[in-house]
């Protein structure tokens, strides 16, 4: 991107400009240092550049993005939100304001988009029926975004298929606390690993239904789910 005459930044390109200059000041990141680590990346951006950005007179694009955080260091994610620092709420689009956690969660695809409304004003939007006069709430309520776990599926499942991976192979630490003596110790790790296993089976099947493409296993995993070991390459569909 060059430098001549530009879109402005928006609101979320504004928190990015505070938190670029906040993460790269924290980083004790020099503007020469960080043009060195962008022009080793192959997206060089000049000190003039980088000073509009902070100035918020220079929009970023997704491909600047990327290269920022990774010459900085810090998942991309972490330039747009300030997450785990003290601050105002973030918006998102206009008039949608959110805590950053949450602006977190919608982002990376493990929770719904905030909706920034008062529970007043979710109600006059969103509630259905008859209001009680006692308590202000309505008979139900329209859900704006109840298909957002089908709609963040690839990514849902994904962590789900990373978390009983990491369970399959907690069952021995977990077993050698809980154990009292060794023929019970390999009985629970036998026990904790056939129900990760069964648990990947049916997550893998459910993978298959929404037509993703499997992640690769762990050889021994694989050879346990379906005597082979192509699991083992990434990506591959092996069960």
């Amino acid at each position: 991107m060059t430098d001549g005459e530009e879109i402005k930044p928006g609101r979320v390109g504004e928190q990015l400009a505070q938190q670029l200059r906040r993460v790269r000041e924290d980083r004790h990141v020099t503007y020469t240092e960080l043009v060195k680590r962008l022009e080793e990346l192959g997206h060089p951006i000049p000190i003039l550049g980088l000073r509009r950005i902070e100035r918020g007179e220079r929009r970023v694009d997704v491909d600047d993005l990327i290269a920022l955080a990774r010459a900085l260091r810090v998942p991309p994610v972490l330039l747009l939100f300030p997450v785990g620092a003290e601050g105002p709420l973030v918006q998102l689009v206009p008039g949608v304001l959110a805590d950053p956690n949450a602006a977190l969660a919608w982002f990376t695809g493990e929770g719904r988009m905030p909706h920034g409304l008062t529970d007043e004003e979710y109600g006059r939007q969103f509630g259905r029926g008859r209001q009680d006069p006692a308590t202000g709430l309505y008979e139900w309520y329209d859900d704006p975004d109840v298909s957002w776990e089908a709609d963040a599926a690839p990514v849902l499942l994904r962590r789900q298929h990373q978390r009983q991976i990491a369970d399959w192979y907690a069952a021995v630490p977990l077993a050698r606390r809980l154990a009292s003596d060794e023929a019970s110790f390999e009985q629970m790790v036998f026990k904790l690993r056939a129900a990760a296993e069964d648990s990947l089976r049916t997550l893998r099947a459910e993978m298959r239904r929404h037509g993703l493409t499997l992640p690769g296993l762990p050889g021994e995993i694989a050879e346990r789910l379906d005597g082979r070991t192509e699991g083992s390459r990434a990506g591959g569909q092996t069960d």
